[in-house]
């Protein structure tokens, strides 16, 4: 995840155009293939059996690897050949850098030096962006301490950046929690998970996001909002929830959740318990919303 911070400070300093980043960052996706596409290529894996994996991934939170060893389709020495295989994200965007001459070495070291001491970043927390560390990223990133449920909403936010990885875009980035008032949502999805405790969740985006979120979610192209974008935009909400559900249910906490609703021009109250996280795509910006309480004004 190094890549899309790192990337997304230089485009700030000036450094590159929004243009040159989203090229380098299309240019590192033909660098980083996905291990399901290496197990096919090495013979360890057949299409029926990765498939399998990646349907799993819609209702557990779970690597690829993970999954594919207890499958019994990868061992150990075979799953460590194909991590080996991929190359770190953070050396990824640096390569780019350098392949389409947007900067020359001395300039790339130039620039990372900036950016740990601009962002204030430890070289633990560098090194936990450079590896993708999640959790971990979303501590550095995102406050919740004056939430009751402050590890609940965390835990939440950090699967929430694990199913769009796994399902719709590999180059997701949150931003500190914003200051916001009471603001009206152009295209919002709804659902209400309860049980022990109460969770208001929503996905609230522009029109072109949310085409975007359903085009990459059912794997076709969409261009007006119909009720197949409606739903399938409701579907990858419902499915993070579901499987949010199962890991809390691992953790003997029982909870469920009611059907998903959509909303067009949602008026949202934020208040204090509730948290407006926005989460940068390669091509688009939704919010995520996480309440407990109902942050939807009548």
């Amino acid at each position: 995840m190094f890549s899309q911070y790192f990337g997304n400070y230089l485009l700030n300093k000036k450094a590159v155009t929004t243009e040159e980043l989203k090229e380098v960052l299309e240019y590192q996706k033909s660098i980083h293939v996905k291990l399901g596409v290496l197990a096919i290529n090495f013979g360890y894996m057949d299409s029926t059996q990765v498939q399998e994996v990646h349907q799993l991934q819609m209702k557990i939170d779970k690597k690829f690897g993970e999954i594919a060893l207890q499958l019994g389709y990868l061992n150990e020495q075979q799953l460590q050949d194909l991590l080996s295989t991929q190359k770190l994200g953070h050396l990824q965007l640096s390569q780019a850098l350098i392949d389409k001459k947007h900067f020359t070495f001395d300039q790339l070291q130039k620039e990372l030096e900036n950016y740990k001491q601009d962002c204030q970043l430890t070289n633990e927390q560098i090194e936990n962006l450079q590896q993708g560390d999640i959790d971990k990223i979303i501590d550095v990133f995102l406050k919740f301490e004056n939430s009751i449920h402050s590890k609940i909403y965390s835990n939440y936010t950090a699967l929430m950046l694990k199913s769009i990885i796994r399902l719709l875009d590999a180059t997701p980035r949150v931003e500190k929690n914003p200051s916001r008032d009471n603001y009206t949502a152009e295209w919002l999805v709804y659902q209400k998970i309860y049980g022990e405790y109460n969770l208001f969740t929503g996905i609230a985006a522009d029109k072109e996001t949310f085409l975007t979120l359903a085009s990459k979610f059912a794997g076709q192209k969409f261009t007006v909002i119909d009720e197949m974008v409606k739903s399938s935009v409701a579907e990858f909400l419902s499915v993070h929830n579901g499987i949010f559900l199962v890991n809390m249910s691992n953790r003997n906490v029982e909870l469920q959740m009611d059907p998903q609703i959509l909303y067009q021009q949602a008026k949202i109250e934020n208040n204090e318990e509730t948290y407006i996280t926005p989460i940068y795509l390669i091509d688009g910006k939704f919010d995520l919303i996480i309440s407990n309480t109902n942050f939807l004004s009548p």
